[in-house]
């Protein structure tokens, strides 16, 4: 926690260390109530102190917080590896709480782009980096921001942002404290749009899913204009994924899949990322019987060093992130609130993300240093287990604070020296 104290007062640092206490603690019910009651903070001052510093103070430096967690982050990645950025939002199809009601959303990531399903909950986008560490590795949140309909936007005075804007500004953050790294964005086809790949910075390259329907061309050459008239944008068109499927030579077999092929393009692609060459990667499937393969998928990179393989490899690495989003509803407290306005939503939401940001820094810390680490111990259910879950961060968490002498707050069973007080106190004495 002493990354973070440059970001506050002491007042407000107490406040802060306070409520983290409370949110390790706390395992089923994630609400800010629970933190206080966890951690023993009225003892300290009014409950209504910390709601307030949550909606002022840390709202102000959010920002800053993350800040430092990304700083750490470079220290425990090597100098010449990629970091690799994999960001998603955590739309709910199926469950979760109705704050704010229902509503509807368009699915833009569907193959006809006009899928309209019905939806729950509060509606974050969110970014993970993966750190690698030994035979181990775990995924750090940098980041999270709330996601607004156009019309809640408007009703509590808020600039609209769409997805898009929201994971580029996630994107920035991390490219403006780390522009001596290479950085890897890894994104669904929710994100190939114009205002998330326009003018990326330097550092920075992007994989993600390619509509089938999105034309390429070759690059123009303004040498080959010698008449009147404004000379062409565009070179010759290559063609759509799903046009292509059907066009002979260039097909490679597929690394993993049986009866499947594999064809890598270079073009630009002037509907959303003009002027800049991208590489992308056109799947075709025979006799497929799965109903969840497609039979023509297209991914691309904006990265042209990487090979065909490389990009499949990178693009189903993305799936960390769905991973953690089923662990910050589970063990981070993601959008289980009972509150409905709006700084206090962003705040409290951020200050979970955050605290399981700096839990997974300290374990990581922590079993560099340890030369051992049992996965299976006390579980023979496990023949295979080589991955830690967030259950397990959360077990050590709790073993090495427990190590140092940290222990629970009495909610119930008073000690020695309360019952004393209370013995000799004016009920007592009443009585």
């Amino acid at each position: 926690m002493n990354m973070f104290t440059h970001c506050f007062i002491p007042q407000s640092f107490q406040s802060f260390m306070i409520l983290a206490h409370g949110w390790s603690l706390a395992s089923n019910r994630h609400t800010i109530s629970t933190y206080l009651w966890l951690s023993g903070a009225t003892s300290v001052k009014h409950f209504s102190r910390y709601y307030t510093f949550l909606s002022g103070r840390f709202f102000n430096v959010t920002d800053q917080l993350w800040v430092s967690v990304i700083a750490m982050i470079d220290q425990m990645i090597p100098g010449g590896e990629v970091i690799r950025l994999k960001i998603d939002s955590t739309i709910r199809k199926k469950s979760g709480r109705q704050i704010h009601g229902r509503d509807i959303y368009r699915n833009g990531a569907g193959t006809a782009r006009q899928e309209y399903r019905t939806l729950l909950g509060l509606h974050f986008v969110t970014g993970i980096i993966t750190i690698t560490f030994g035979k181990h590795q775990l995924n750090v949140p940098i980041g999270i921001e709330l996601y607004l309909k156009e019309h809640w936007a408007k009703e509590l005075d808020l600039p609209f942002k769409s997805r898009s804007q929201l994971a580029r500004e996630l994107i920035d953050r991390v490219a403006k404290r780390l522009p001596h790294r290479d950085i890897r964005v890894i994104v669904d086809g929710d994100y190939a749009t114009t205002f998330f790949l326009k003018d990326l910075p330097a550092n920075v390259h992007s994989v993600g899913r390619f509509p089938i329907d999105g034309k390429l061309y070759h690059p123009c050459d303004p040498a080959q204009h010698t008449g009147r008239g404004r000379p062409r944008l565009k070179g010759q068109c290559i063609g759509a994924p799903r046009d292509l499927m059907h066009s002979l030579g260039g097909w490679m077999p597929h690394p993993e899949e049986a009866e499947t092929e594999i064809k890598l393009v270079t073009g630009i692609w002037h509907n959303v990322f003009p002027k800049q060459q991208i590489q992308v990667v056109v799947v075709r499937r025979f006799n497929t019987d799965d109903p969840k393969k497609k039979v023509v998928e297209a991914f691309y990179t904006t990265d042209l060093r990487l090979s065909a393989n490389d990009i499949l490899d990178e693009y189903r690495n993305r799936w960390d992130i769905e991973i953690d989003f089923r662990d910050a509803n589970a063990y981070y407290g993601l959008a289980k609130d009972q509150c409905r306005k709006y700084r206090r939503i962003v705040a409290i939401n951020n200050f979970r993300m955050l605290m399981a940001a700096s839990r997974t820094l300290f374990c990581i810390q922590q079993l560099q240093e340890s030369e051992t680490l049992n996965l299976i111990r006390y579980r023979p259910w496990y023949r295979q287990k080589k991955q830690l879950a967030q259950l397990d961060i959360e077990t050590i968490n709790r073993e090495i604070l427990q190590a140092q002498g940290i222990f629970p707050t009495p909610c119930f069973i008073q000690d020695v020296e309360e019952i004393t007080k209370i013995k000799h106190g004016p009920q007592h004495r009443a009585a």
